[in-house]
Protein backbone atom coordinates (compact mmCIF):
# COMPACT_ATOMS: atom_id res chain seq x y z
CA UNK A 1 0.00 0.00 0.00
CA UNK A 2 1.54 3.10 -1.18
CA UNK A 3 2.38 5.46 1.94
CA UNK A 4 0.26 8.81 1.33
CA UNK A 5 -2.85 6.56 0.66
CA UNK A 6 -1.87 5.38 3.77
CA UNK A 7 -1.49 8.04 5.54
CA UNK A 8 -4.71 9.40 4.20
CA UNK A 9 -7.44 6.64 5.55
CA UNK A 10 -5.46 7.24 8.51
CA UNK A 11 -6.68 11.11 8.45
CA UNK A 12 -10.05 9.69 7.89
CA UNK A 13 -10.43 7.76 10.09
CA UNK A 14 -9.03 9.75 12.59
CA UNK A 15 -10.71 12.42 11.91
CA UNK A 16 -14.57 9.78 12.05
CA UNK A 17 -12.97 8.66 15.81
CA UNK A 18 -12.70 12.24 16.84
CA UNK A 19 -16.28 13.13 15.71
CA UNK A 20 -17.61 9.69 17.14
CA UNK A 21 -16.02 11.01 20.63
CA UNK A 22 -16.92 14.65 20.36
CA UNK A 23 -20.79 13.60 19.86
CA UNK A 24 -20.38 11.43 22.66
CA UNK A 25 -18.91 14.20 25.34
CA UNK A 26 -21.07 16.42 24.11
CA UNK A 27 -24.04 14.79 24.75
CA UNK A 28 -22.93 13.50 27.96
CA UNK A 29 -22.23 17.23 29.43
CA UNK A 30 -26.02 18.17 28.36
CA UNK A 31 -27.09 15.21 30.15
CA UNK A 32 -24.67 15.97 33.42
CA UNK A 33 -26.42 19.78 33.29
CA UNK A 34 -29.77 18.23 33.13
CA UNK A 35 -29.35 16.42 36.15
CA UNK A 36 -28.32 19.06 38.37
Amino acid sequence: MPEEIHSEIQASVGASVAEVLNATYVRRMAREKDET
